[in-house]
């Protein structure tokens, strides 16, 4: 493979079940796209059916590092409404394991028996301003949005302490990640500083400010009433509105109509690359911020292109530290895979890029069931 220019994260890249080999002819060719419904491959499971809202995989007893213990894995789906189904039916010991709602108490369920894992996920929930209109054109009042959030007491309060608080962007975890670029705290008195060198002193004709969520969960609805009730403190009017449909809220994000936004991003490979330059750079696929700073820019292509990994997490550390200098987004919480299963199941290794990438190989059911 010839590349146009450097790319340093390349075999990260290639390294991921993303960029595993499939057979052209399927994928491109004449098949019409056939691997997108009749996937095949040289995993330790191979595809046998998909219908009626079920895939079934069995064991390849080919792999090369030998057949899994498991013969059989069916994944269920609950479309659509059906979704809040899916954790009474594993409650029911219809399923085998299950991802856990925001609702469930771990603490309960492992003292039913039942195995909870929750592991940090290397990811960012925020909330995204709009640079590029008024109010938020303004750099001081988005620092004074930023330092109003009380990130603590919201993990606390309102999520239950299931998610770290967010101080900067890139996540423990993360190369790149450092505890001197935890700048994004909660701060009253630096919040009313920045408010009263912005346009909008004790927020004196500062419009009510939107800010647009695509959950209707009970979790995103007192996150966001405890965040409206502390910029209410500085004189700052905040209306969350809860968008009908997440094609809805795409769409208002490509046209820029939300002064804010609350959005989450997954990293898909563990590499800062596929995380800071997605939210900040300009022109980035996530840059619904329509931020723009040409210093900032400068940083993440040297070290997109940087071999040496010293100098390279270096450049990525100094990025984020302009970025939070001068906030497109407030980061809130470090989201984390949290799921649950039956007893019998062992040998569960959750990965840090989420459930798409769990080792089925390894996973056994024990003689107990």
């Amino acid at each position: 493979m010839e590349l146009t220019e450097p790319y340093a994260p390349f075999l990260s890249v290639l390294a991921m079940p993303i960029a595993r080999i499939v057979p052209q002819d399927l994928a491109e060719g004449g098949g019409g796209g056939q691997l997108g419904t009749h996937p095949v491959g040289t995993g330790p499971f191979r595809f046998h059916s998909w219908a009626d809202g079920e895939i079934i995989l069995k064991a390849n007893e080919k792999y090369f590092l030998g057949p899994p213990d498991l013969d059989e894995i069916r994944f269920m789906f609950y479309p659509g409404e059906e979704r809040d189904k899916a954790f009474p039916d594993f409650l029911a010991g219809k399923l085998d394991g299950c991802p856990l709602p925001g609702s469930a108490d771990p603490a309960a369920l492992r003292k039913d028996g039942h195995q909870i894992l929750i592991r940090p996920r290397i990811s960012l929930m925020f909330y995204g301003m709009n640079t590029s209109k008024p109010p938020l054109d303004d750099p001081e009042l988005r620092k004074a949005l930023m330092f109003a959030l009380d990130r603590d007491r919201l993990a606390a309060e309102v999520m239950g302490s299931k998610y770290p608080p967010a101080y900067q962007i890139l996540p423990q975890g993360m190369p790149g990640y450092s505890p001197e670029n935890a700048l994004a705290v909660h701060r009253k008195d630096r919040a009313r500083e920045h408010l009263g060198r912005s346009r909008y002193p004790e927020g004196k004709g500062l419009p009510e400010l939107v800010i647009a969520s695509a959950s209707h969960s009970d979790l995103a609805k007192r996150e966001l009433e405890m965040y409206r009730q502390s910029l209410s403190e500085l004189g700052i009017s905040l209306k969350p509105v809860f968008v009908e449909s997440w094609e809805v809220f795409k769409k208002g994000l490509l046209e820029g109509r939300y002064p804010l936004f609350r959005y989450a991003l997954y990293a898909d490979i563990p590499d800062p690359d596929d995380l800071l330059p997605a939210l900040v750079e300009t022109g980035a696929a996530h840059n619904f911020s329509a931020f723009s700073d040409g210093e900032i820019d400068s940083l993440i292509n040297r070290a997109r292109g940087e071999t040496d990994p010293v100098k390279r997490i270096s450049l990525y550390r100094e990025a984020e530290r302009r970025v939070l200098s001068d906030p497109p987004l407030i980061p809130v919480i470090f989201l984390s895979t949290q799921v649950a299963f039956q007893k019998y199941v062992k040998n569960v290794d959750l990965p840090a890029t989420g459930t798409p990438y769990l080792p089925l190989r390894k996973i056994t059911v024990s003689e107990s069931r």
